[in-house]
Parts: structure tokens; sequence; C-alpha cells
């Protein structure tokens, strides 16, 4: 059985690149016990969320609906992995707390072009169901902090809240991941009372024309109120950019450096990336809208998936020549200015958000 984001977009292709009994698609939990109740008669038809085999055919079933309560779910079984695996003192924002992973929502809403959101509904966890997670890890793994990796964290203030006043007595440090525009002052405030270290936001770009291009909806004010209220709620910032969008040129680069200069002294720590069309998004499903080259739908593709891999990747995916060579150009002062201004905090590495 297979599972994830790729499979969500792609479940027939999966079925034939991996050959799997079945690919599932959507929410996995009941999929998973309604499959295991099947294994021995292979009666796959009334599974729903499912793509199977039957002779030479790719079978669909019915979408899965979505649960109505995440809460319903059992914890993580943590018990059954390495705790060196799972605790970490070297991935909450600069400190070296003992901490762990966790995930109190599911889902994204928003239409950002460059990310593949396989859910757009976004579902969240009770403060009571995180606060019993959270209980959890401290006794059994004395956690000091935590990272939330949610998609998209925080987008409904009423259930950030909840979760907020559902932990603030355990004393734990944590961070999270948001777009700059669902944040105000006072849930802020409600956060860094929780324990709230650092927050990190979707940037992506200085430019409003490449931050209309990518369906972000948001500004550069949108991004300066966001920094400038973290900053004042004693929350750190950590910013993603994200270089080399369709229609990236040198103006739009000189933007993008312009604001993050005008905002260095309350930035703490940088990610930046080059843009890639990854399986399942907007861009990648039109290519002949953004100048594409190189794609699976496209003539001359060999078929390999790992080169859409998102670190270090120097590809000439749009544009003519002279378009690329002036990304590449641009691309390269961004990265000096940023490894200049963040010497010792200039990450590339793999915890990265899907949707932002």
């Amino acid at each position: 059985m297979v599972g994830g984001v790729h499979p969500n977009f792609y479940p027939e292709q999966t079925l034939a690149d991996i050959e799997p009994d079945v690919v599932g698609i959507g929410e996995g939990e009941e999929t998973l016990l309604q499959l295991l109740d099947h294994a021995r008669d292979r009666r796959f038809e009334d599974v729903d969320g499912i793509c199977y085999r039957q002779g030479d055919k790719a079978v669909r079933t019915r979408p899965r609906t979505l649960m109505r309560s995440i809460d319903a779910l059992p914890l993580p079984a943590r018990h059954l992995l390495p705790v060196e695996d799972l605790v970490m003192s070297d991935r909450l924002s600069d400190t070296d707390l003992r901490m762990a992973h966790t995930m109190f929502s599911r889902g994204c809403p928003f239409p950002c072009r460059f990310c593949a959101a396989a859910q757009t509904r976004i579902q969240y966890r009770s403060g009571a169901s995180a606060r019993r997670e959270l209980v959890d890890m401290i006794e059994r793994y004395g956690i000091e902090g935590f990272a939330i990796v949610d998609d998209n964290f925080i987008v409904n203030k009423n259930k950030v809240r909840d979760i907020c006043t559902s932990i603030t007595d355990l004393h734990l440090r944590w961070s999270a991941l948001s777009r700059v525009d669902t944040v105000d002052e006072s849930l802020l405030a409600d956060m860094a009372r929780s324990g709230c270290l650092e927050i990190k936001y979707g940037m992506e770009s200085g430019s409003p024309k490449i931050l209309k291009a990518m369906r972000k909806n948001i500004t550069p004010d949108h991004i300066r109120r966001a920094v400038q209220w973290s900053r004042s709620a004693g929350i750190s910032v950590k910013l993603f950019l994200i270089h080399g969008y369709p229609g990236e040129d040198r103006q739009s680069t000189g933007e993008t450096i312009d604001l993050l200069t005008e905002l260095a002294p309350h930035i703490d720590r940088v990610s930046l990336f080059r843009f890639v069309p990854l399986p399942g998004t907007y861009v990648y499903d039109h290519p002949d809208e953004f100048d594409l080259h190189g794609t699976s739908s496209q003539p001359g593709w060999k078929g390999d998936w790992s080169q859409y891999h998102i670190h270090h990747n120097d590809t000439h995916w749009w544009g003519t020549d002279e378009q690329f060579a002036a990304v590449q150009a641009g691309y390269d002062e961004l990265a000096s200015l940023v490894s200049t201004l963040w010497p010792d905090r200039h990450e590339s590495g793999p915890s990265l958000p899907t949707a932002r």
C-alpha cells in the first residue's frame, strides 16, 4: 500500500510506476483499516479513496469524505520508533532545547500556484487534543519544546487561541509556520504567552508583481506588518524565500533584496530556495501558460521524478536562455546577501513547509 502527496495527485501513474496492490488517495487512517479487513479477499471496490488494479485496468473508487473531527485519531505511535528519530536538540529555532515535531491541523485553503496542497479544507485538532499529545511527550521523552509542522497552522484564529490557552501552563517553547496575512497583534501576544518563540513566514518575494503572479494574495506591507508585530510580541522571525518563479527578472529580484535589507534588523533566520515546478502545482499543470520545459506532460521527459527535488536545484525550467541568465544572476546576488546578513543561519536544509 502506498500513499502521500505524490500518489494523491497521480494515483494511476503511481500504480504503474511502483506496482503496489493499492494506492491511497486522501486521508489514510480509515482507508487503511478497511483495506486490512479485505487483505485476504482483495475485494476493494467498496473502500473509498483508493486506486487499484482490476486485471489490466486501473480503477478509482469514490473519493473519501474527510473526517468531521481529527480529534478522534489516536496519538502518533512514537513508541514504535527510535527515540533519536523523534527527539532532537538542534531543530527549534536557534536553541538547544530538547524538542519533537507535531501536527495540530491538516490542509491549507490558499491558492498559491507554486504549492502542491492536496487538501484545501483545513481541519484543526482541539486544544485538549493538542495538550494530551504534548503531556504524553513530556512524560515519555522529557521534551522542553516542539515545532508545529502543519502546512499552515495559523489560519483560524479561534482554533489557534484554543490550543494556546490549553498549553500555556506546560511552559514549553514552540514554533510554527504561517502566512503573513493571517496574524494580528492580539493573536501574536497570545501565542507568545503560550511559549511561541519563532514563526516561519512564507515571504517568498518582495516583488508585488511576483507575489501577484504566485497568487499569494499578499503585499510587501503584509510582510512588514507581520515582521514588526512578531518582534513586538517577542517572537523571532524566520522568512522563506522562493526565487525564480516564472516572470522573475532583475527588477523583481531587486525589490526582494530591497525589502529584505529593510527588514534585516528584525529577521533572525532566512531560508532561500529556488523555484521548482513541483508536480501537483498549478504551474506544473499549465506548462504552456508558464513556458515550462522538461515536465512529465511534455515530449522528451524520461520519467525521472527525482529532477523535481527542492534542494540546490538550478534547472532552467522556463523562458529563454537570456531570461534564465538574468534569473541566475539575480539569484547569485540574493544568495550573497542572505549569506552575508545571516552567515550562521542561512538554511537550505530539510525542514520546509509545503504550503504557505
